[in-house]
């Protein structure tokens, strides 16, 4: 079942909403639809591990230099 871990509408970081669009807008449409996958992704703080002048990429999908 195609079902969000949380909704946009109760987000007000925007990391978090970054981490949920990543999920929702790029791992779901590659039917990557494993639950724990999924509940993986939205807890693993990606950008604690992109150098800190590309956090800002770190929810992209894109190669960080």
């Amino acid at each position: 079942m195609n079902m969000p871990l949380n909704t946009s509408a109760n987000i007000s970081d925007p990391v978090a909403q970054a981490r949920y669009n990543m999920i929702e807008q790029q791992i779901r449409p590659w039917n990557v639809l494993d639950f724990d996958v999924l509940e993986l992704l939205a807890v693993v703080r990606r950008e604690q591990f992109v150098p800190p002048a590309y956090s800002s990429m770190a929810f992209m999908d894109i190669e960080v230099p």
